[in-house]
């Protein structure tokens, strides 16, 4: 994906945490159901059916390669393989959190304002992900796919059921940031099997488990404090009358040159 210019869109509790942490918050798809993130497709199952009748020959190799054959001939059936890919699929949504971004050349104060939000941050993709890379946080990121149709996702690429949402919300035209936590191949591999830690770094698996280990998960909130580099932040939006508000934590975290003021109507 080329550089793109993006937004993300605070509140002011939201914006006041972001500067005090330097963290961006990486929320859970529980919390904005309206959206419909992960709701499984209806054909889901036959999906993953005519997967496995396409592929029989490859899964039983990958399955020689790391299991017994005494374990192979009792597990390897369509319903076993049904319930796995099905089961994985609910971890991965249940351990898998996400940041928001608008793309825009410009501050669109409509946009901003549709969302409930009233402050806005400015940078590019590319600034945004070489920071978290740095960081040691492996993420997936693209353009949100806007559907008429559920059953039109490939379910079996579990990362489409999080880049996927009702094509009512197109006008948001959304930059999306997947932190997944759950326990990848990459994870287990790392664990359990030395030679196979090319797969992730000591730095990335360190981060993986200091987020883990930082889920917040209470009645109101569901999510993850990210490591934020503020340094990236181009341009912030903020209503004229607030900026006495944010005024002093703008000048600690030398923001306050890239603070461009709007008239709130």
């Amino acid at each position: 994906m080329e550089n793109t210019i993006i937004y993300r869109y605070l509140d002011e509790e939201q914006f006041e945490d972001m500067l005090s942490t330097s963290s961006l918050f990486f929320t859970h798809r529980d919390k904005i159901p309206e959206y419909e993130e992960g709701k499984l497709p209806e054909n889901i199952e036959m999906q993953i059916r005519y997967w496995a009748s396409q592929n029989h020959n490859a899964i039983l190799q990958q399955q020689f390669r790391q299991f017994h054959p005494s374990y192979i001939m009792s597990s390897y059936n369509e319903e076993n393989i049904l319930a796995k890919e099905l089961q994985q699929t609910q971890e991965f949504l249940d351990k898998s959190f996400f940041c928001c971004w608008h793309m825009s050349e410009q501050f669109n104060v409509n946009v901003m304002k549709g969302l409930g939000k009233s402050i806005a941050i400015k940078t590019s993709t590319n600034k945004l992900l070489k920071t978290l890379y740095k960081k040691g946080i492996v993420v997936q990121s693209g353009k949100i796919h806007y559907y008429t149709d559920l059953n039109e996702i490939n379910a079996l690429k579990r990362i489409n059921l999080l880049f996927s949402i009702p094509k009512t919300w197109e006008n948001e035209n959304e930059f999306r940031i997947l932190l997944p936590l759950f326990k990848s191949v990459e994870i287990f591999h790392y664990e359990a099997y030395p030679e196979y830690r090319t797969a992730r770094s000591d730095k990335e698996y360190a981060m993986y488990q200091n987020l883990l280990n930082k889920i917040i998960h209470t009645e109101d909130t569901h999510g993850v404090q990210v490591p934020f580099d503020l340094r990236i932040i181009s341009e912030i939006q903020l209503p004229v009358n607030k900026l006495k508000q944010f005024e002093n934590k703008l000048k600690e975290t030398k923001l306050i040159s890239k603070t461009i003021t709007y008239v709130s109507k």
